[in-house]
């Protein structure tokens, strides 16, 4: 079991990204929800907060008191890079607005300058689980879940000879209100943390366009 239980995880198969509500909730509606297969990266980076360190010496320059506090693990910091520009992903993920001057297709502005408050995002991928060179019989996938990414905000973009890949950054916190998730299939167990991971035999569909969030 322990072999079954410890597969290699590689790649990223499909990201999906739900509106929350200010609790946590994953917010239902029509356009607050979003799975795609144009995931390039997303980079999760620990932030931890240094624990105090005491130190005091004698008077003949020997330590007589030596400590360091445990660190405090605050955040994650989260950068996401796109293969494409997709208008209603992009809103989703940084605020702006989706244009839509038909008939031609839809396009996207930044979001307003000033100061930006939002509810945040969950934010799911699937990792594939390898066996022996091959994807694992039973359970394929790795479901992780990032249950609330706030703050996030657009990144750097270069128009040059080379393709122009979206990015956004922000900070992926804890949160109690995901519950099972967007879509109901996060199996019973914990969902609070900051991310979480469980094998799966299922990957979800992508597509362009938003999609709909029914209330659970």
């Amino acid at each position: 079991m322990a072999e079954v239980d410890c597969r290699p995880q590689v790649q990223a198969c499909a990201i999906r990204v739900a509106r929350l509500e200010p609790d946590g909730v994953p917010s239902p509606g029509a356009n607050n929800l979003y799975v795609s297969d144009a995931l390039v990266t997303m980079t999760v980076t620990p932030v931890y907060t240094d624990g105090d360190e005491i130190e005091d010496k004698n008077a003949c320059g020997d330590v007589a008191v030596n400590y360091k506090g445990p660190d405090s693990f605050k955040r994650l910091d989260v950068t996401i890079q796109l293969a494409s520009h997709d208008p209603e992903l992009e809103e989703l993920l940084s605020g702006g607005d989706v244009l839509d001057p038909a008939p031609v297709p839809k396009g996207f502005a930044a979001p307003a300058i000033g100061t930006y408050t939002d509810n945040g995002v969950s934010i799911e991928l699937w990792a594939k689980r390898i066996d022996d060179g091959d994807l694992d019989a039973n359970y394929p996938y790795a479901h992780w879940a990032y249950p609330k990414v706030k703050n996030l905000r657009i990144g750097d973009h270069t128009h040059a000879n080379a393709s122009n890949l979206p990015q956004f950054s922000g900070q992926a916190l804890e949160n109690a209100n995901w519950f099972d998730g967007p879509l109901n299939d996060w199996p019973g167990v914990t969902s609070d943390r900051v991310y979480q991971w469980v094998p799966t035999s299922t990957l979800p569909t992508a597509q362009c366009g938003y999609q709909t969030l029914a209330a659970s």
